[in-house]
Parts: C-alpha cells; structure tokens; sequence
C-alpha cells in the first residue's frame, strides 16, 4: 500500500519496480476516485485504491474481495491455460543454452527416463565426472522452476531415483503441441 504522501512518479517507479513479481500494490488516495482517476491508477498498475478515511472494516472487506477475485483468476487461468508458442518461447527465453538442450533432450526421450550420465555424454559430448553430474542437478533444478513458473506444473521434470529424469506427463503433453510448432 502506498501513501499519498508518496508523489505520483515515485509510486510509478514502485509499482514499474514490482511489476513482474506477484504483488498486488494499492494506492492510498485523499479522496474518491472517479472513472477518470480510476483509469489512471489502473494503467499506472496499480490493482486497487482506499481512500485514506476508510475504516479498518471497509480495508479488510476490499482485501478480501481482492485476494477471492485474484484466487478466481488464478483457477480460472489454471483450468484454460493450455500450452502456446509464447508460452514455449517464455520458457525457453528463460532457459539457459545447456538447459535448453537438456530439455530437448527430455522432449525428445518422451515419457522414457534419461540417466544424468547419458545427458552428460549429450549435452558436453564427454565422458561423465563429478562436476558436470554436479551441473546436470543444479540445471535440472532450475529447468522445474521455469516449468512451474510458465506453465504452473510443479516438478515438470520427474526424478526416478537412481535412474535418471524424464518429463512429467501432463507437462509433456501440455508442451508437445507448441515444441512441434516452435
């Protein structure tokens, strides 16, 4: 919640600053806002306004119809969320070169599990050692999180203990259309 003693550019560059983050920022104000205004602070980014004589009761119920209407969104964007090139292109332009090619890698082994020492061989064309191992974990891990951020699948990238990994399969069905097409 921003002041209105915070100046209007100020609060600009704040809510430009937390844009990308999932941060509701809400704008104290003087007095009502018109449709004009409303306009204004919308655009500006920022989801909602009190106006500072609100009491503690009318906060709690605007917050609270806030927080059910984003968690609507959210099911809502959950239940048609189906797979797209921009998706596809998020993930990847969030992906770095080698954990591109591991996931390739992955897609390209279907449902079948792929052991960490045969993705070595793949992506650094040599034989297995302790540190690329080493890198195949750490990228793995940071390819689920760029799964679960774009496509709101946890763990798209499944461990089979002593085996190796593969593709969770709701993601590698979500993802199989738009990897065809990209």
């Amino acid at each position: 919640m921003l002041s209105e003693t915070v100046s209007d550019l100020e609060a600009s560059e704040l809510v430009k600053s937390v844009a990308s983050k999932r941060t509701a920022v809400f704008r104290i104000v003087d007095t009502s806002v018109d449709e004009q205004k409303a306009e204004i602070l919308k655009n500006e980014g920022f989801q909602e306004w009190i106006t500072k004589n609100e009491s503690f009761n009318e906060l709690r119920e605007l917050l609270f119809i806030y927080s059910a209407k984003q968690i609507n969104q959210e099911k809502e964007n959950k239940e048609n969320k189906s797979p797209s090139i921009s998706s596809w292109k998020l993930l990847k332009i969030k992906l770095s070169p080698v954990e591109e090619r591991i996931l390739d890698v992955l897609i390209e082994a279907k449902a079948a599990t792929v052991s960490r020492e045969d993705l070595v061989k793949i992506i650094w064309r040599e034989d297995p050692n302790n540190s690329n191992l080493s890198q195949v974990s750490y990228r793995i891990k940071r390819i689920k999180h760029s799964i679960e951020e774009v496509f709101d699948i946890p763990d798209g990238v499944v461990t089979d203990w002593r085996k190796g990994y593969r593709l969770n399969d709701e993601f590698y069905q979500k993802i199989y259309e738009s990897y065809e097409l990209a």
